[in-house]
């Protein structure tokens, strides 16, 4: 009996017939079928004497950088929820794909990672980002819109890290960068475009996380009211109006902050947007707060607890560090004991360790004060072997090292 060749019409059939026989797994909750390493190895090793796995890893690699590009795409909208898991499920897919795209095709690599770096910076992945975007940058000579954008994702993952000094010229050449990529594309003649304006969010995100909320106020609001459209029209005009907020309540104008963040707001709910909504729900809180009035802040709506949370965090931090001090707290001593059951747990606070909720309730812990610490048992030996020398960091920053030693 001749045997067809797979297609897309026999494909399905014979993907059913490998689950029956257990050599596939059935499907999970995202739709992907997986088999064991072994048999994952044994297939490699056919593909490796037939010649073709070159041919279906760069397949592999072109399917998930399109998958980045839809993903990047649908951001802003409705389905942002969606492709925010659908990048998460394909992680391991898209790394694999990235470091196949690194090895033959540089510029290729540059558009996946800036493609996806955003939505790996809100699930907290913010070492693999930033390392993609570095690798990518240094080996990759494009230009224009794909290298605009990779520097925008790499300073936003370099200011959630607290990074900056690179994070700043990282900015000032995404900002250079934008410019070059509009004037090519003759979009500079109707006013700035996205990309200034995710580069002047930049900026001014990175001037609110080191205490300047004025400088982070004058260059959203300048690019703002020289961009044509509303803040709905893309997701860069909305992170330009969301900046613009945090840079209001550091500024401590409450009043048109809250009037602001209610609107944006109201268009989020609208386009069905998450991230900058949580981001938003955070702030009017913070806006309570900073206002004396914790009820008001309680009562705040939560943010969707499907939604992103780690980038509603990062994007939240800035305003707080630069509007508000930390609450003060009374003295360890001065606390009683509690007495009642503890209340119910706030919405995106970590959860409780594994048994807590069975563990019976023991006697009230006494409460000590410190005592100083016995100087001779922190007394470290003379002889101690002297600290290895740590080589700088690779990627981006090192190379801009070198050129300035030059």
């Amino acid at each position: 009996m001749r045997r067809r060749p797979l297609d897309p019409t026999t494909l399905p059939g014979a993907l059913d017939g490998l689950v029956r026989s257990s050599v596939v797994r059935p499907p999970d909750a995202a739709g992907r079928l997986r088999m064991l390493d072994t048999i994952r190895e044994y297939g490699a090793t056919w593909l490796e004497r037939t010649g073709e796995t070159r041919t279906v890893a760069d397949r592999h690699a072109a399917h998930f950088r399109d998958l980045a590009r839809r993903a990047e795409t649908e951001w802003h909208g409705a389905r942002q929820l969606r492709w925010y898991r659908t990048v998460d499920a394909h992680h391991t897919d898209l790394r694999t794909a990235l470091d196949r795209l690194l090895r033959t095709d540089p510029d290729a690599a540059l558009d996946l990672v800036g493609s996806v770096s955003f939505a790996w910076s809100c699930r907290g992945r913010l070492r693999e980002a930033r390392g993609g975007l570095e690798q990518a940058l240094l080996l990759s000579g494009a230009r224009g819109r794909v290298r605009a954008r990779a520097l925008w994702a790499l300073g936003v993952t370099l200011v959630l890290q607290g990074e900056s000094r690179p994070a700043q010229e990282v900015s000032e050449n995404c900002a250079r960068e934008a410019r070059y990529a509009e004037c090519a594309e003759h979009a500079a003649s109707e006013g700035p475009g996205d990309l200034t304006l995710d580069a002047a969010a930049l900026a001014g995100l990175l001037a609110l996380t080191t205490g300047r909320p004025a400088a982070a106020y004058v260059v959203v609001d300048h690019v703002l009211d020289a961009a044509p459209g509303g803040p709905a029209d893309s997701a860069a005009r909305l992170r330009c109006h969301l900046v613009r907020v945090f840079a209001l309540t550091g500024l401590g104008r409450l009043a048109e902050a809250r009037e602001r963040a209610l609107h944006l707001r109201d268009l989020c709910r609208e386009l069905d947007e998450h991230w900058t909504r949580t981001a938003l729900e955070y702030q009017l809180a913070l806006t309570c707060l900073m206002e004396g009035d914790p009820a008001a802040a309680a009562a705040t709506p939560a943010p969707c607890s499907k939604a992103p949370a780690a980038s509603a965090r990062a994007s939240a931090s800035p305003s707080a560090s630069t509007s508000s001090p930390p609450p003060s707290r009374p003295p360890a001593t001065a606390r009683a004991p509690p007495t009642s059951p503890a209340p119910a747990r706030p919405t995106g606070a970590p959860p409780a360790s594994p048994g807590a909720a069975s563990r019976p309730p023991g006697p009230p812990r006494e409460i000590h004060r410190l005592r100083p610490r016995d100087p001779r048992r922190t007394r470290l030996p003379a002889d101690l072997p002297p600290r290895p020398h740590r080589p700088p960091q690779d990627g981006l920053e090192q190379a801009l090292r070198g050129a300035r030693q030059e």
